[in-house]
């Protein structure tokens, strides 16, 4: 099979140029969906991403990351999404804590509970809004388990209040943006430019107030690849965009033309690979050498058990196993059946771009 990289945009520029295909959440779905044959996937991306991509992905293919962190031997620490601790592992999201209702998973979320008998559809934005109007007389029995920006988000664009779950459940890269460094950066774009020729792309994680003075604004609130897209068709001179280094750098590279004045936040789960892990795992997946498998455990957390294939690659480390090498992801046949299912409904569902970019 052919060996293929693939990276989010949020790892660093070098890593990102290295790949074959580098896109947001939804984009990196998508691309696996169009895939037409079978290939050995190396993603440069967290956890759950590569996830979603091994279910979507023709049967035959198999997906790595490059390096990873365990813990206890079996949690993964790095390269992980920290909303996922609060999304499964931290038992806060149980069989005991879901609904008799109708329940909503935000997509940052591990393919066991995608799939999860109780929950009902993967959201982002936009997927949950036409839900809400689709199934408006239920509306009230609805339950939104994932980042609480999102859901707050998604409760001020309804005007109704919706049900989040966990309390304090967010991403700490883009909540720790600070709204006055947004106002700040925009009022020196818009005295520079021109108020007509900036436009403003805010990460729907971001807080909420950040994300109501968008709206004020006229921004766009958007996933990773919808702020792409925008600066790549857009007609402004100048962008401030408030989320993640990694994206705006891709950004910077890829339209030079264009001013970006970023608010920037760093996420340093998706800076854990580097080029050289890149290097030695593709190395050894091309030898047939892989250095350990974490297959998903459908019961309960820590939803992994990591097998270790190859100890010459394993370090030891402050309780930890640090695997410099390809970890496959591997994931029940009847998990990866149905979180595929829900992946799909909501990539072409919704319309539009949604938040979990």
């Amino acid at each position: 099979m052919r060996l293929k990289v693939w990276s989010h945009f949020y790892p660093s520029l070098d890593v990102q140029l290295a790949s074959d295909y580098t896109g947001g959440t939804e984009g990196l779905c998508k691309m696996a969906d169009q895939m037409k044959k079978p290939d050995d996937i190396l993603m440069s991306s967290v956890a759950f991403m590569a996830e979603d991509v091994l279910c979507l992905a023709p049967e035959g293919s198999r997906v790595f990351l490059p390096f990873a962190i365990i813990k206890a031997g079996k949690e993964f620490f790095r390269p992980r999404c920290p909303m996922v601790i609060d999304q499964g592992r931290s038992a806060v999201i149980t069989e005991d804590i879901l609904s008799d209702e109708i329940n909503g998973v935000y997509i940052n979320a591990p393919a066991y509970l995608k799939a999860h008998p109780k929950i009902d559809f993967i959201y982002n934005s936009s997927l949950a809004i036409e839900i809400f109007t689709d199934l408006e007389k239920d509306a009230d029995r609805i339950h939104l388990y994932g980042d609480e920006n999102v859901n707050m988000f998604i409760s001020y664009m309804l005007k109704r209040k919706v049900k989040s779950h966990p309390e304090g459940c967010v991403c700490p890269t883009h909540n720790r943006i600070d709204l006055e460094d947004v106002k700040t950066i925009y009022d020196a774009a818009c005295k520079g430019y021109g108020a007509e020729n900036v436009g403003i792309l805010i990460h729907g994680e971001n807080r909420p107030e950040t994300l109501r003075w968008g709206i004020e604004k006229g921004a766009l609130i958007s996933g990773t690849g919808g702020m792409y897209r925008e600066v790549e068709k857009g007609e402004k001179c100048a962008y401030v965009i408030a989320t993640e280094e990694g994206l705006v750098s891709r950004i910077k590279h890829d339209f030079p033309d264009k001013k970006i004045l970023p608010v920037l936040a760093h996420c340093p789960n998706m800076k854990t690979i580097t080029l050289e892990h890149l290097r030695l795992s593709k190395k050894r997946i091309k030898e047939g050498r892989v250095g350990a498998r974490a297959v998903m455990d459908r019961t309960k957390p820590p939803y992994y058990t990591v097998e270790v294939v190859d100890e010459k690659c394993c370090v030891e480390r402050d309780g930890c196993d640090i695997l410099p090498t390809p970890i496959e992801i591997v994931i029940p046949d009847d998990i990866r059946e149905v979180a595929a299912e829900r992946l799909r409904d909501m990539l072409y569902h919704a319309a539009g771009q949604g938040l979990g970019e």
